[in-house]
């Protein structure tokens, strides 16, 4: 592993939107600590009720795409906006 790579960090930023009375997406984003970029990993849809397999699959998937995907990989952005205004042009 590159030594540089080693003291990079990033904050993980949670950003929830209601999408009606009984549904919401959570925009799981990271920002680049040293570049004050920011980039969305994923985005959870969670529909009432919620079931603990459900939230135990999005906990588990978060690191898992954290350490799949290189960080030059990912697009980055100036705001958390900016960065879920391209995710959701990217997936609809």
């Amino acid at each position: 592993m590159d030594p540089d790579e080693q003291m990079k960090l990033f904050r993980q930023i949670s950003i929830w939107r209601r999408l009606g009375h009984k549904k919401a997406v959570r925009f799981n984003c990271i920002e680049d600590l040293e570049k004050s970029k920011f980039a969305v990993q994923s985005a959870d849809f969670f529909t009432i009720p919620i079931r603990g397999e459900h939230i135990s699959y999005f906990e588990k998937l978060f690191p898992e795409r954290f350490i799949e995907v290189e960080w030059e990989q990912r697009k980055w952005f100036d705001s958390v906006e900016k960065a879920i205004a391209g995710h959701e042009n990217d997936f609809g």
